[in-house]
């Protein structure tokens, strides 16, 4: 599970979530493992990374967000056939970043991160970066649901670079309305492996293009993030998000 951090000597402290790589060289920090999904619109995933570029040098970081559908037991998975399907990816290059200088008069300017997360639906194959199925979700809304402006830092940005210094770098997703709803099914007393349903995943990693691939050994999981429904309506999604940290 991932660290909370916090200034527990101040009364309005903030948490958040760490999770570092396993050489320490890329830590991703998030607000909060619980989002809320109000049907017309979801809490948005905002946090920062923090990089060594003395590691990264002429590479990239990336940050992803992927929704994927488990529809049979792991151990079914043979011939390289698996019973996943993903349904959704958001992804956004995290260093080297991009900023404008905002508009002001040069105290207190904004910050705007003109190199925002791009959405794209796809069909478990992506082909110059498009999906190969115009069937999936999210299609019919991508033009809508994607942040093609720049997008001002939050509070909880300002605060963690300010504390981290230089070297820290934001991201922000906000999934689409129709994004699924995240529902696990109990596995049975004799089943081993990661139980069916729709989960997400944070996923944070080193590469050249974000059109490496991954390597699996390299990958490891923080714990559940977990999109909960509002109090006050039994209507709402809930959703879960598994934190990843991975280098390639």
């Amino acid at each position: 599970m991932g660290e909370f951090e916090g200034n527990s000597g101040k009364k309005q402290g903030t948490r958040v979530f760490k999770k570092s790589s396993p050489n320490g060289k890329i830590t991703t920090y998030l607000c909060k493992r619980d989002f809320i999904d109000s049907l017309t619109h979801c809490d948005p995933i905002e946090g920062v990374v923090l990089v060594d570029p003395e590691y990264v040098r002429d590479r990239k970081v990336f940050t992803h967000v992927l929704a994927a559908f488990r529809y049979g037991r792991e151990d079914l998975d043979v011939l390289g056939l698996t019973f996943r399907k993903d349904l959704y990816l958001a992804s956004t290059q995290v260093y080297p970043p991009a900023y404008d200088e905002g508009i002001g008069d040069g105290l207190g300017q904004e910050k705007n991160i003109l190199n925002p997360p791009t959405l794209v639906a796809t069909g478990g194959v992506l082909k110059d970066g498009k999906p190969t199925s115009t069937s999936d979700f999210g299609n019919r809304n991508h033009e809508e649901n994607s942040d093609c402006g720049p997008q001002p830092l939050t509070r909880l940005q300002e605060r963690l670079m300010k504390k981290l210094g230089n070297n820290a770098f934001p991201f922000f997703f906000r999934l689409p309305p129709d994004a699924p709803a995240s529902v696990m099914l109990q596995p049975g007393p004799n089943e081993n492996g990661k139980p069916c349903g729709v989960d997400y995943e944070l996923r944070t990693y080193v590469a050249d293009s974000s059109d490496d691939k991954l390597q699996k050994r390299r990958t490891y999981a923080c714990g559940p993030l977990t999109r909960r429904p509002e109090p006050s309506s039994i209507s709402n999604k809930c959703h879960s998000l598994v934190f990843f940290l991975c280098l390639i």
